[in-house]
């Protein structure tokens, strides 16, 4: 019940998912709250809507620092057709909270926790904070 509602599909998918050629269904409940680790690709469907770009410097010895950080470059516009008519309907408030609000940066946090490189992106998330 806690993640009934709409799903996102994927119809035609790029690459496999749990051995089969899909994608989804993923509630949009739990993209929107940043619960990645349920399956059915709700990470996948995060990071295409609410993921941020980090920019990383390599060192020679081979240590990694982060350049910079885009926040706002993904998940600006989330467009499907509107029903009966050929015009389009934003529909990015059902898959992420507002850009930079509390709601969004902790969805953003959880989702970054839970995933195959949460060390990383714990840190980055630490960074942030403080303001670097």
């Amino acid at each position: 019940p806690k993640y009934d509602g709409w799903q996102a599909l994927d119809a035609t998918p790029q690459e496999e998912s749990s051995g089969r050629m899909q994608c989804g269904p993923a509630s949009l409940a739990a993209v929107k709250a940043g619960e990645t680790n349920m399956g059915y690709d709700v990470g996948f469907v995060f990071s295409e809507v609410n993921g941020d770009i980090v920019y990383w410097i390599v060192e020679e010895d081979g240590d990694m620092r982060i350049a910079r950080v885009d926040t706002a470059g993904i998940g600006r516009l989330c467009a499907t057709k509107a029903v009966g008519s050929g015009e389009m309907v934003d529909v990015k408030n059902l898959y992420k909270a507002d850009e930079g609000s509390a709601k969004e940066r902790s969805a953003v946090g959880k989702a970054a926790c839970s995933g195959a490189r949460s060390g990383v992106s714990g840190n980055l998330l630490q960074e942030q904070e403080a303001g670097r």
